[in-house]
């Protein structure tokens, strides 16, 4: 309530009075400066508020001319009244003299410059704080750009993906069929035909593919180092089913791309050996007794691929080299005519006429052509205890150099079962 802050009840101020020491406690001191209700009346009508005449003063000048000036003394009686915090505070009455300035018109919102919210100045910040126009737009278009940017490099990165893959299928893509073939050259799929590892590499088969078929191994069905039995059912003993038979095997030969002679055992149902005379004498082949009693049981059938025509021959056991040589000799005009049963091929013409000599190494070779278009000749020879006839110059000289082999004293000879062979022809 006091403003005299220098005030004080135990000192003197002049022009005061002395208070009597005999006057009553409850007596008031005229002298003391009492704020009333109508000082406060008063006050309201002199007093004006203080504002700034010049807008453009910063807020650090204020500061600074504040902290520099300093306060004079000034008399109890020369300060400027306060307001009394008991009483409303009138509105400030118009300085007459003085217009309003004339109101804004709100701008459009196209030419505001919108700012976020938190660039908004504060109240009383400072001015060096605020930031500036050119700074938000630099700072807002290197954002949009590192965007651009980033886009774009992600864009072409799958560009560049999409379109080596393209690439790599133009080119690698014809030597494949189907997707499934697509997705093994990125793994390795497990085929249903694979089978499981082994530690035998004997017991792995070669699958057959589009790379490795021209030098895949081709399921053997003869052999060509040891005899193949042939087995005949009794119906088919004859001439015109047993040379059907021939043919049939001639082209399982083929297939094989075998060019060695292969050699057959002919047998029953039963896998029993059939001898020659009954051979013989089921197909129609006219031997004399002369030739056949200095003959043996045993005997071969050989089918040889020539120049992809599959050509017949027979080994026949000897009793007695010198006698039969003498016994054939003397039967050369019929041999040809005999032989037919076993020629596989029906385009031919046999003409009567003196068989030739040959050699092939130490066995001593009789021949004669025959008209055909496939070369067919009848060359016969005794050597080694064996009747040996080929119906081409090649095939009975092939038929020497592989019994000179197998003949050796250190060749393995065996005999191959004829299951596979007959269930072979069964499924022909």
């Amino acid at each position: 309530m006091f403003e005299n802050k220098n005030f004080s009840l135990g000192k003197k101020t002049p022009g005061a009075t002395v208070p009597d020491s005999n006057n009553s406690q409850n007596e008031i001191d005229e002298s003391i400066p009492i704020h009333t209700m109508e000082k406060d009346l008063a006050s309201l009508e002199t007093h004006k508020t203080d504002s700034l005449q010049n807008k453009n003063v910063s807020f650090k000048e204020i500061s600074q001319e504040t902290k520099l000036s300093k306060p004079e003394p000034v008399s109890l009686s020369e300060r400027t009244p306060i307001p009394s915090p008991f009483l409303a505070t009138a509105p400030p009455k118009s300085t007459p003299g003085v217009t309003d300035a004339p109101e804004k018109k709100p701008v459009p919102s196209f030419f505001e410059n919108k700012m976020p919210a938190e660039l908004l100045i504060k109240k009383n910040s400072p001015i060096d704080n605020i930031p500036t126009s050119s700074s938000v737009k630099i700072t807002g278009s290197k954002s949009i750009w590192g965007k651009v940017l980033h886009i774009s490099v992600t864009v072409f990165i799958a560009l560049l993906f999409i379109s080596g893959g393209y690439y790599y299928y133009l080119i690698y893509g014809a030597s494949f069929s189907g997707v499934e073939k697509l997705v093994g050259l990125f793994q390795s799929p497990v085929s249903e035909k694979t089978p499981p590892i082994s530690n035998s590499a004997e017991n792995i088969p070669i699958e057959v593919t589009e790379e490795n078929e021209e030098t895949a191994p081709v399921n053997i069905l003869f052999s060509a180092k040891n005899p193949n039995y042939l087995a005949l059912k009794k119906e088919d003993l004859n001439a015109v089913k047993a040379k059907e038979i021939f043919i049939q095997y001639g082209a399982k030969i083929k297939e094989q791309n075998l060019v060695t002679p292969i050699e057959f055992i002919i047998a029953d149902e039963n896998n029993n050996p059939i001898d020659f005379k009954a051979f013989s004498a089921a197909l129609g082949m006219n031997i004399s007794q002369e030739i056949s009693s200095r003959l043996g049981e045993n005997f071969s059938l050989f089918l040889y691929n020539e120049d992809d025509v599959v050509k017949s021959g027979l080994s026949i056991s000897s009793i007695e080299d010198k006698g039969l040589e003498r016994a054939v000799l003397l039967e050369e005009k019929n041999i040809a005519h005999s032989l037919e049963p076993i020629f596989l091929s029906n385009n031919y013409t046999i003409i009567d006429k003196e068989f030739s000599s040959s050699s092939h190494g130490d066995a001593k070779i009789r021949f004669m052509n025959i008209i055909s278009p496939e070369d067919l000749s009848v060359d016969w020879t005794v050597y080694k205890n064996k009747l040996m006839i080929g119906t081409t110059k090649m095939t009975l000289r092939s038929i020497i150099d592989y019994t000179s082999q197998t003949d050796a004293p250190d060749a393995p000879r065996e005999t191959i079962p004829s299951e596979n062979n007959a269930q072979a022809v069964d499924n022909l």
